[in-house]
């Protein structure tokens, strides 16, 4: 529990392992660093400045194949995507 830094933005590539934010107290001094448990993209992030231990700080979107990463957001954006939306009328 403390205090937020944020090392990474949404958006983000992170590799398993890496540093997503430091956590520090009162006074300025790190207490522990949070980070990836996986490689993904951040795509959801706390932007409260306290957190409390057991909190999710991180949403992180992570595929076992590359090519699944893709596929999937083409699948995505055709859904979210009627045809023709960006047409000019």
């Amino acid at each position: 529990s403390g205090f937020v830094v944020h090392l990474r933005e949404l958006g983000d590539y992170v590799e398993k392992g890496s540093a997503l934010a430091d956590i520090k107290g009162p006074y300025g001094d790190v207490l522990d660093q949070v980070r990836s448990s996986v490689d993904g993209i951040i795509i959801g992030r706390q932007n409260i400045p306290l957190v409390q231990e057991g909190e999710a700080m991180f949403h992180i979107a992570h595929f076992t194949e590359p090519e699944d990463v893709v596929e999937s957001l083409e699948q995505l954006h055709d859904h979210l995507v009627p045809d023709g939306a960006y047409r000019r009328p």
